[in-house]
């Protein structure tokens, strides 16, 4: 059943594709990639500093 159901929706998603295919366009190569704008990316680590242990290990 699990396989019947993958077939079809794998055929679903390939007709879709087929019927409107993802197209990527370059207007110009010449446009400097600095001028490019760039995603700002923020990674929080959840995992709190134990100062006691960090100073200890920064006294090693």
């Amino acid at each position: 059943m699990a396989v019947a159901g993958a077939l079809y929706t794998s055929a679903n998603i390939w007709t879709r594709y087929q019927t409107s295919p993802t197209m990527t366009v370059l207007q110009s190569t010449n446009f400097p990639i600095e001028y490019l704008p760039f995603p700002a990316i923020t990674i929080c680590n959840q995992n709190h500093v134990r100062w006691d242990k960090a100073i200890l290990f920064q006294e090693k």
